[in-house]
């Protein structure tokens, strides 16, 4: 058995564990979690090994010698360099040994990084009004054929709203306690059964999706925010996107006895990184699966705290008569018209899944919207908000500049691409060379160094041709060490911003 000691990163306490060397460190997991009884899943947790750490019997810490004031306050990232981050399927053996223990004592050999806590809610003052999805389609009933009836004149339909609250709540969305849209509706859904097939599927959900698109003022978009299982898949599954936001998502199957498979990949298909798709705050919106003979209408919903999807069936439509079409389509435009309805600042911060990229390197999502680019971060990156968000309120010139959520910023500056920039003579090299040598300047004012210098980071504004610095998320204490990714010789935040400011020059010679 091996004994070793941990230390959780930001607590002040070691406490030790022994774990038999053929046992894996998913075992280890399991073990410290025991020991100090975390109500988190023990996979959740990452471990690092780490050198230099040690605990001396006046209960004092070091690290590589030199004394450590307050462990509490430590971060993993003040350990750059001397850790190893251990892998589940390892073995104990592979990564520590009987001499460890022996050879320095009060070694510390272990840093456990407890998984982030979910962000806090939002204050009621800024979260949206939960109103449920099933509750919308009581609170608007109308009846099938006076809906069929109102399609056929030119000044549109009414649909009556039985609770007055509402209209005080959404004034611009009624006239008189009635929900109205004076535009002309020429268009009586019809459609012509030839068989089984994804293509007339596909037809068939382009007209329910062209009336309700046109009526509540939606686009859809094709959803890239992930592939189909198999290239031979021919499912057609689109977002529905008010005013920036991921309000409905259509899952298309060819069978009745493919529904459940349908229904199933309105959950599984987003994916465990899907959750941003979902506005901040808004956590359910409509989403329906389609056959050639029915649709099922569905709340799909995502617990932030679990992070688990779940979907309930609403109701189910039978369109291959008239009346089935017309429901659906009257249920999805009353849904649609709440859910769109979210005030501010959350418009600004949704996310448009079918526009959203995915950076090579880091996994973070790219969306673009109107009031900037939304990069929405992953849940285990090591990124200083605090530091961020002090960047954007200060008065900088020649830095990104941005807001800050609780795991992703809204990007306002947003400019060309330096390599676009001067293909098209927008600037010179010397401009360049000069704004971004200020942008550092700015930086270090703050006492703060950037660390990722390279042209891929630097902008160009459009509106003034300003040079802008970008990609905050390494940025951290001029003298903090820096990013492991660095020279040996390297031996602050600040000495690499210079090294790499001087290699950046000379890249910025050869484009």
């Amino acid at each position: 058995m091996l004994a070793l000691w941990c230390v959780v990163v930001g607590e002040e306490a070691a406490f030790s564990v022994k774990v038999a060397g053929n046992n894996t460190v998913a075992h280890l997991k399991a073990e410290i979690k025991a020991k100090n009884r975390y109500q988190f899943p023990a996979h959740h947790m990452q471990l690092y090994r780490v050198e230099g750490l040690t605990l001396n019997d006046q209960r004092h810490w070091h690290f590589h010698g030199r004394p450590v004031a307050d462990m509490s306050t430590m971060q993993l990232s003040d350990f750059a360099g001397s850790t190893t981050k251990l892998t589940t399927m390892s073995l104990v053996s592979n990564c520590f040994n009987d001499t460890d223990a022996e050879l320095t004592p009060g070694k510390v050999h272990i840093l456990v990084k407890r998984p982030d806590p979910p962000p806090p809610p939002l204050p009621p003052s800024c979260r949206p009004m939960e109103i449920s999805i099933s509750d919308l389609l009581q609170q608007n009933s109308l009846p099938s054929m006076e809906f069929t009836e109102a399609m056929k004149q030119p000044l549109g339909f009414k649909i009556p709203i039985r609770t007055p609250r509402y209209v005080s709540l959404f004034p611009d969305s009624f006239v008189e306690g009635t929900a109205e849209y004076g535009v002309a509706v020429d268009v009586v859904l019809q459609h012509t059964m030839f068989e089984h097939s994804q293509v007339e599927v596909a037809t068939v959900d382009t007209n329910w999706l062209n009336l309700f698109v046109f009526l509540c003022q939606c686009v859809v978009h094709r959803d890239q925010s992930h592939d189909s299982d198999s290239p031979s898949e021919q499912e057609m599954e689109a977002v529905v996107v008010k005013q920036n936001a991921m309000v409905g998502k259509c899952v298309t199957r060819a069978s009745w006895g493919e529904m459940t498979t349908a229904t199933n990949a309105l959950i599984y298909k987003l994916g465990p990184a899907a959750f941003c798709t979902f506005p901040d705050g808004l956590t359910s919106i409509p989403a329906w699966t389609t056959s050639s003979t029915i649709i099922q209408l569905h709340q799909l919903t995502y617990n932030c705290a679990l992070q688990l999807y779940s979907t309930r069936e609403l109701k189910t439509y039978h369109v291959s008569n008239l009346d089935g079409c017309h429901q659906f389509v009257v249920d999805v435009f009353k849904v649609l018209r709440w859910v769109g309805s979210i005030p501010k600042p959350h418009t600004t911060m949704h996310l448009v899944p079918g526009i959203r990229t995915v950076t090579r390197h880091h996994g973070h999502y790219l969306t673009w919207v109107k009031s900037g680019l939304v990069k929405q971060f992953q849940h285990d990156d090591k990124i200083n908000m605090a530091v961020m968000e002090r960047i954007y309120r200060a008065p900088l010139q020649h830095v990104e500049r941005g807001r800050c959520h609780y795991t992703s910023v809204t990007i306002t500056s947003i400019g060309q691409t330096l390599k676009t920039a001067l293909s098209e003579d927008l600037v010179s090299r010397d401009v360049v060379k000069a704004q971004v040598r200020s942008a550092l300047d700015e930086l270090h004012s703050l006492g703060l160094a950037h660390c990722n210098v390279r042209a891929a980071n630097v902008f160009v504004l459009l509106e003034d041709k300003r040079v802008i610095l970008g990609d905050l998320e390494s940025c951290r204490p001029v003298d903090a060490a820096p990013p492991q990714v660095c020279p040996n010789k390297i031996k602050t935040a600040l000495e690499l911003d210079e090294y790499q400011f001087g290699t950046f020059v000379d890249e910025l010679a050869t484009m």
